[in-house]
């Protein structure tokens, strides 16, 4: 199974908040008893077979004067039973184990993402820099390499250092058929690089993290330049960096009138003028434990909102919110301001680092 990545869309995979698996999980989870009814099934079909063989072997014992033939036929009967329910426990433990599989590949194995030409890179990108690579962290289920910045060519780059975010798996790049390692080692120390960059924010992350939307490789301290495999060309006379640059600047860019940035004076002030919703909360259970972020995601009941309304849920009431990780005990009640994940969803994101508050 293959996760479709589109630019900055991506941080529904990396903080395992991602909308549709969920959603899928909870349908699935919904849909779980009803799988056992074959096996109770089986298993009652067995029962009632034995105990008409029991019978059978009593009343079989009494026609012939032979109780040890009946009791023969009651063990065979009983014991094909218990291997009928053996098997059908067996293959319903292959499926579980299939799914929780399908689950693994869906976060962390293999991804699919869209080919971009080099312009079309550049124009999805919101920052673009040149920078020396310093080392690469791994970590469990995801990667980071950092990067000294030297030169911002264009966005916001006021940070020293950057973390170049990576999956760990394969994409496969469908339009041209091609594969390649997203997390492979392929920078060297004390070289200088050209990252076209997108920039992504969060409350989940320790810091800002950055990542490449193509396989992309862009050498500045010896010249090679090349995008899926394949040399990048650039015009006669022209310099990577310049070839970047300009490229930015021919995007129209929509006019942005400048808003002063709302000041608050206090973390619930700040929590309530950023939040969709705040409201009282009741932890039920973490349903998903966050990998490559610090949240996790709860299931949760609304007791009461004291800001939004028309809040999605669930059929029985309930929603799932994502929660900076030892911010919330299961059980215990909190006054959470969160937003919704998309448009329509019963998956919620907290707002703001501080905006949780013990009941």
């Amino acid at each position: 199974m293959m996760q479709k990545m589109e630019g900055i869309e991506i941080l529904n995979l990396m903080g395992n908040i991602d909308v549709k698996y969920i959603e899928e999980a909870e349908e699935e989870r919904r849909r779980s008893w009803f799988r056992f009814l074959p096996s109770v099934a089986v298993v009652c079909l067995c029962l009632v077979v034995g105990i008409a063989g029991i019978k059978a072997g009593i009343i079989g014992g009494q026609k012939v004067n032979n109780s040890q033939q009946g009791m023969q036929v009651s063990q065979k009967v009983v014991t094909m039973s218990a291997e009928v329910i053996t098997e059908t426990a067996e293959i319903q433990s292959e499926s579980d184990s299939e799914t929780a599989s399908d689950n693994t590949n869906y976060i962390q194995n293999e991804f699919s993402m869209e080919y971009l030409s080099f312009e079309e890179l550049v124009k999805r990108s919101n920052i673009a820099v040149v920078a020396e690579y310093v080392e690469t962290i791994r970590h469990d289920n995801y990667v980071e390499q950092k990067f000294l910045v030297k030169e911002c060519l264009y966005g916001n780059g006021d940070e020293k250092e950057i973390y170049l975010y990576s999956n760990i798996g394969t994409v496969h790049v469908e339009e041209i058929d091609y594969e390649y390692s997203e997390d492979a080692s392929i920078y060297e120390k004390h070289t200088d690089y050209v990252l076209v960059l997108e920039k992504l924010q969060s409350i989940f992350y320790e810091h800002d993290r950055y990542m490449l939307d193509a396989d992309v490789f862009l050498d500045d301290s010896n010249k090679e330049y090349r995008m899926y495999s394949n040399p990048v060309e650039l015009p006669e006379g022209v310099t990577i960096r310049e070839y970047v640059c300009s490229l930015h600047e021919a995007i129209q860019h929509q006019e942005v009138t400048a808003n002063k940035s709302a000041v608050y004076d206090d973390d619930y002030e700040e929590m309530m003028g950023k939040s969709v919703y705040v409201g009282r909360v009741s932890i039920l259970e973490m349903v998903n434990e966050g990998k490559v972020h610090n949240g996790n995601v709860y299931r949760c009941k609304v007791e009461e909102l004291i800001k939004g309304d028309k809040m999605e849920t669930y059929e029985d009431g309930t929603i799932l919110i994502t929660i900076v990780k030892d911010r919330v005990s299961v059980g215990n009640k909190y006054v959470i301001g969160f937003n919704p994940a998309d448009e329509h969803s019963v998956i919620y994101v907290q707002s703001t680092l501080s905006g949780i508050y013990n009941e």
